[in-house]
């Protein structure tokens, strides 16, 4: 599948603060992307801080964490930013035309997973061959 050029509005550059209890251990999102692909929003845990603060989307591109931009950086090296972050998390985002949309995200599966056929019909029931 090929990815969609993905079209932003310069108004809906959006900052989101987090903040997580002693009890949480994450902030409630996954990314996917990195080191050359940008960094999408894929997934928003429900009762999470990302949840809560009501301002993230599936899809949302980010743009940086705590102020330092992560445009260009490795997948595992976000997440270490993410894991230093401590109780609090400032997070800017993009929002695209193509945010909240899941299908988008098809893009960032590994290619094995979209070669994958689909499964086979069931056979024709007795009656049809009457």
């Amino acid at each position: 599948k090929t990815a969609r050029p993905r079209c932003f509005d310069p108004a809906m550059q959006i900052t989101a603060q987090l903040k997580r209890t002693p009890q949480e251990k994450g902030f409630g999102f996954s990314i996917v992307g990195g080191a050359g692909n940008p960094l999408l929003i894929s997934k928003i845990t429900p009762n999470s801080p990302a949840s809560r603060c009501g301002s993230l989307v599936v899809g949302d591109t980010l743009i940086s964490i705590n102020g330092k931009p992560v445009e260009g950086l490795a997948h595992p090296q976000v997440v270490s930013i993410v894991k230093q972050s401590g109780a609090d998390m400032e997070v800017v985002v993009m929002r695209s035309q193509d945010s909240g949309d899941t299908s988008m995200l098809d893009s960032a599966q590994p290619a094995a997973a979209a070669a994958v056929p689909p499964p086979l019909p069931p056979p024709p029931s007795e009656d049809a061959l009457a």
